[in-house]
């Protein structure tokens, strides 16, 4: 029996069918772009950071193995509590960043610089580090 209910899920089907195929297709589009800075500008993505935590005495700090001390952190060098009281801690990091910038700006002055033909950006890497309190 294909009757009127048959026809009306036949439609419904299609009409599910195409909506899935466009919300993927839209999907996969933006997935593969990636944005494109406008004029003065960049983007650049953290890729890694190696960071710790030292002491006033340019000690690294460790977790405690045992458990016993009051922050959870030694000192890698002596073993005892790693933070004496009132003393402040430093966080020293280093981190890798990869981007883009558009062709005209600091990163990108000369479009020499771009690898890819018809390009108007310029791949950037970087390192940035931190040392402070």
């Amino acid at each position: 029996m294909t009757g009127r209910n048959g026809e009306m899920r036949q439609d419904l089907k299609q009409t599910f069918l195409w909506s899935l195929g466009l919300a993927l297709l839209l999907t996969l589009a933006l997935a593969q772009g990636k944005p494109a800075p406008g004029p003065n500008q960049a983007f650049l993505y953290e890729m890694s950071e190696n960071a710790v935590l030292k002491n006033p005495f340019d000690h690294v700090l460790v977790p405690d193995p045992t458990g016993t001390s009051l922050t959870g952190l030694i000192d890698s060098v002596t073993g005892k509590g790693g933070i004496p009281d009132g003393l402040p801690v430093r966080r020293v990091a280093t981190s890798q960043l990869q981007g883009v910038a558009s062709l005209g700006t600091l990163l990108c002055p000369a479009a020499v610089l771009i690898t890819v033909p018809k390009a108007k950006e310029c791949t950037v890497t970087s390192t940035g580090t931190t040392d402070r309190n």
